[in-house]
């Protein structure tokens, strides 16, 4: 199948003012990872962790200056030393660019192929400042970067060529004195190369804006950061595509670092092979035969907050399992899984790593306050004396996207509807003759997640992660 290549070159200028200017080039590139296509970026955000600011590019193409150390004063809208995109782009063999000149000068371009290797330069002398056009063809399909320098000044466009012209050449076509529609965003905000700073692309997917894993970078140097974005052949976006079970209820989805998370508690009243769940009231528990019951013993309760399931119901009877993924479906629809102990703390780690979903205040110092960005900042119970926990105020609420809530837990009855969550895992307790299983607590008034371990006869709640 023929591969559509969409991409956008984002390039971000970090100015070193020392004895020698340095200029770092950073080009970005969106790809659907699990297709190896190129995709349209419509915008990044660059968050520096290190110095706590964020800001962002957008499309069609625009330069960020950054001083290292002390940054620059107000934005500014002027003629700059650019190129605008190149078109068309992808191409077929040859394409056009034009660059914007702003002061007389010699000028040097260069093309690099995707090896890195230059394979065709272009010198010019005592360019005069307007608009230039260049003609440029290649010997062979595959991404391209066009390089131009002057007057101690850098710009790069990256290009996709989808066939060869049989040649690598830049041509020289025309000048016009007019400016290109191209702003120089400079920024008050500090940066030093030591910086970490985190690269997120965004583009549109049936209408909506759709954001790629995030990239980490904890030195800056001039490179090609590919955006990574998750969907498969069949369409699904996590994030913007819902999944159905087999009862037909309708779950949302998120993307947080590496996994796909169901925004909503499993409703389902059947496994996927069509074999019912018994519905129970009173005492009757097992942790052998699959159970499920109503959160608060109140129907009217389940499109809320999902049923709860004993151990058994969450895994289709399956045996215990603690690998990354699990490797369990249970009660999940297909193409996802009940997640093990381990991908739970996999997605706190990530939550953690990101600043603006972490708490500024704690009730304990070992673990960090994440509670509040993972729930909903609805149905809790108000809890005003720790503003990090899920029932506090604090402006980090759900903030993931993740939406816990409290359906509480089922012993013998419904409890713990609005202060506290359960969520199965696929791993049992090891020492416990496999009675009893982890499970992930969050409480209304703590600012952190408990992990711990329960009797397989309780009634939890189970959220699914996709394959």
């Amino acid at each position: 199948m023929k591969k559509n290549y969409f991409v956008l070159i984002f390039c971000i200028l970090f100015a070193v003012t020392n004895l020698m200017a340095q200029t770092e080039v950073i080009t970005f590139v969106g790809e659907n990872v699990n297709a190896s296509q190129y995709v349209k970026l419509t915008k990044v955000v660059i968050t520096n962790q290190t110095a706590h600011w964020s800001d962002s590019i957008t499309y069609p193409d625009t330069t960020i200056v950054l001083n290292v150390g002390t940054g620059i004063e107000e934005n500014v809208e002027e003629p700059v030393f650019a190129f605008a995109p190149n078109k068309p782009n992808p191409f077929e063999g040859h394409t056009d660019v034009t660059l914007q000149v702003t002061e007389a000068g010699v000028l040097t371009m260069d093309l690099f192929d995707m090896l890195g290797r230059c394979v065709n330069s272009l010198s010019l002398s005592s360019l005069q400042p307007g608009q230039h056009q260049f003609h440029i063809t290649v010997a062979a399909p595959g991404p391209y970067v066009l390089t131009a320098r002057q007057n101690g000044r850098t710009s790069s466009v990256k290009m996709i060529a989808h066939s060869s012209a049989g040649s690598n050449k830049i041509s020289y076509t025309g000048h016009q004195s007019s400016w290109l529609p191209i702003l120089k965003k400079v920024i008050s905000k500090s940066f030093h190369y030591n910086d970490v700073l985190v690269f997120t692309g965004y583009t549109n997917v049936g209408g909506e804006e759709f954001a790629s894993k995030s990239v980490t970078r904890e030195s800056i140097t001039t490179e090609t950061i590919t955006l990574p974005f998750v969907w498969d052949e069949d369409g699904f976006v996590c994030g913007k595509s819902g999944v159905v079970d087999i009862d037909g209820n309708i779950y949302h989805t998120v993307q947080l670092g590496e996994q796909c998370w169901m925004k909503e508690n499993m409703r389902a009243t059947r496994f996927t092979t069509g074999l019912g769940i018994e519905l129970q009231f009173g005492e009757t528990q097992s942790r052998s035969v699959p159970y499920r019951y109503l959160p608060g013993d109140i129907e009217s309760n389940v499109p809320i907050y999902g049923y709860l399931y004993n151990w058994s119901a969450a895994m289709n009877m399956r045996s215990s399992s603690a690998a990354v993924p699990s490797g369990i479906q249970g009660i999940c629809p297909d193409g996802w899984h009940v997640p093990s102990d381990a991908e739970f703390l996999l997605l706190y780690d990530y939550v953690a790593g990101v600043g603006d979903y972490v708490c500024d205040e704690s009730d304990d110092p070992s673990r960090p306050s994440i509670a509040r960005a993972l729930c909903s900042t609805e149905l809790w119970r108000e809890y005003d004396r720790n503003p990090c926990s899920p029932g506090g105020n604090s402006d980090v609420g759900n903030a993931t996207g993740l939406s816990i809530v409290p359906a509480g837990c089922y012993y013998n009855y419904a409890q713990g509807v609005t202060t506290s969550a359960y969520v199965w895992t696929a791993t049992e307790q090891p020492d416990t003759w496999q009675d009893d299983a982890y499970y992930q607590h969050f409480d209304f008034g703590l600012s952190f997640i408990q992990n711990s371990s329960a009797w397989k006869d309780g009634g939890y709640s189970v959220r699914c992660l996709r394959n």
